[in-house]
């Protein structure tokens, strides 16, 4: 089951459909929870959450959730995931303009630090998926222990998925030089196929970068050019600092991004 989080706003929904079009190429069911404020009424977030799922055009299973005495919001939301088998949460990071400092302290931070099952994530410029259209994944990988591992969580997802695998290049003073590095980036992502993916239909590609601060709109570009339906990233996550468990290219994407990011903890 994909899980989605919702707090009644419009703004929750735009990742509704980038879910459902998941689910459907998964062949999962969808649940939609949604966990109650000090002022809601379980019946009308019952008809609320209907009314959603109606003006969206999905189906799903619904759970409204009271939290315990001891529960914030985030620890709520993954009770429920876990109660429901959920195996992939989806929500909105509900970002809008500085994204890091948005994501600071918000409930989705929250759940990216503690969850143990993959987040689908929308942000502030994410649009409307072309439901028709095969579900690809953009998988980031950058020679890290963390990128890898991204590969190792979505196994058991990317089989039924189309995957293409990116490598942005930053040239430091100490290369070899742009044709000798970008060959090794390219052997270096074969490799990780042969290791990680073998036996799945894989695309390979690699990008070179004038600076850092050109990776993040490198990764958005190509994941456009390449019509891939999220970006797969690590969120390099099991210390407890925020900037460790969600990268700065992770939330430059994520802000930047018309697509969800697909993140995943090491």
């Amino acid at each position: 089951m994909i899980a989605i989080t919702t707090d009644g706003s419009e703004r929750s929904t735009h990742v509704f459909p980038h879910a459902a079009k998941l689910a459907a190429a998964l062949g999962w069911p969808l649940g939609l929870l949604h966990v109650l404020g000090p002022d809601d009424e379980p019946g009308q977030v019952e008809d609320d959450l209907r009314n959603m799922m109606d003006v969206a055009g999905i189906e799903a299973a619904r759970a409204v959730i009271e939290r315990t005495k001891e529960e914030d919001v985030a620890s709520a939301i993954l009770r429920a995931a876990n109660e429901l088998g959920a195996r992939i949460l989806a929500m909105d990071s509900r970002g809008h303009g500085a994204l890091h400092h948005v994501l600071s302290g918000s409930v989705a931070m929250s759940v990216i630090g503690r969850s143990t099952i993959p987040l689908l994530l929308t942000g502030p410029k994410a649009e409307v998926p072309v439901q028709s259209e095969a579900f690809r994944v953009l998988v980031t990988a950058d020679r890290s222990p963390a990128s890898e591992g991204i590969l190792s969580a979505l196994q058991p997802l990317l089989s039924s998925l189309q995957v293409t695998l990116l490598m942005v290049f930053v040239p430091e003073l100490a290369d070899r030089g742009d044709r000798v590095e970008l060959a090794s980036c390219h052997q270096y992502l074969q490799d990780v196929q042969n290791r990680l993916l073998s036996g799945l239909r894989c695309d390979v590609v690699v990008k070179r970068a004038g600076a850092p601060r050109d990776v993040a709109p490198i990764i958005v570009n190509t994941a456009m050019e390449v019509r891939a339906s999220a970006i797969a990233m690590s969120t390099r996550g099991h210390a407890a600092r925020q900037h460790v468990i969600f990268g700065s290219t992770a939330a430059d994407v994520l802000g930047q991004s018309p697509l969800p990011l697909l993140l995943a903890r090491q």
